[in-house]
């Protein structure tokens, strides 16, 4: 006796498509949800990360300008102290030989290569030299020191000021932004427009963030930085991608714009 052979029929074949559709319907939407979400929660730790990592570099570079503005001011006070001595010196000079001390004095530059020549000379003229060679010498060890100050001006003004000196409120250049998409770290404002700053601490920053990052490569980073404070920061895969972190504020939905045009508003309340 023969079995008959039973299959799927057509209703039922169609009654588990429907069904399987309606899951895919259901599930699909759900499983790009958690895709994004998961997205996002990687950029809100690598931004944490960075955070830190940057933090960690403005705390330097606050260093750096105590100590750069420490030095100035010393240097400032050794000017002045030793150019007061010297005035003092010049004006007893006079008082003392009744002529004022000039460093072009032929005769006494002649004895300094030639010493011999004082063999000669009576006790008051060597208290004369004795005292001119002292202005002399008090006076060469101010030749390098307004080349220092201006150094270390020129420094402060890169990591303050924008590189000025004549500085207004719009100079200040505590408050800035700085970008880093892998391999190019630059200070700049909101829009990613360059800033003139010393590339050297455009360097420390992004080997800062390098080093915070496992696989920095693949990541860009904007940092809103004020007064050497890490205000906050925004991240993602690549410029353009809108599956953007924050930190100090997390992110929990895809951005309305791309790390570039980000509103720092959403990363710092």
């Amino acid at each position: 006796m023969k079995r008959s052979k039973k299959g799927f029929t057509l209703i039922e074949m169609m009654i588990v498509l429907i069904i399987m559709g309606v899951l895919l319907t259901i599930l699909i939407p759900t499983w790009n949800y958690f895709i994004t979400q998961s997205k996002i929660s990687t950029q809100n730790k690598n931004s944490r990360v960075i955070f830190n990592a940057a933090q960690t570099e403005c705390i330097k570079q606050k260093f750096q300008i105590r100590n750069l503005k420490a030095e100035i001011e010393s240097l400032e006070k050794q000017l002045a102290s030793k150019q007061s001595q010297i005035n003092t010196n010049k004006s007893q000079y006079l008082v003392d030989y009744g002529v004022n001390y000039s460093s072009t004095n032929a005769e006494f530059n002649d004895a300094l290569t030639d010493p011999t020549k004082k063999d000669t000379w009576s006790t008051d003229k060597i208290n004369e030299f004795n005292d001119w060679d002292n202005i002399r010498k008090m006076e060469e060890t101010l030749v390098n020191l307004p080349d220092q100050i201006a150094n270390a001006k020129s420094q402060y003004y890169l990591k303050n000021y924008n590189g000025k000196d004549d500085v207004t409120n719009e100079d200040v250049f505590k408050d800035f932004y700085f970008y880093w998409d892998g391999s190019t770290g630059i200070s700049c404002d909101e829009d990613l427009n360059t800033l003139n700053r010393d590339p050297a601490l455009d360097k420390a920053f992004a080997d800062a963030i390098t080093k915070g990052i496992e696989t920095p490569e693949n990541v860009a980073y904007k940092l809103h930085i004020k007064d050497y404070n890490v205000v906050s920061v925004v991240c993602a895969k690549n410029s353009n991608d809108r599956n953007i972190g924050a930190y100090p504020k997390q992110q929990n939905e895809r951005s309305n714009s791309d790390i570039v045009h980000f509103d720092f508003s959403d990363a710092e309340n």
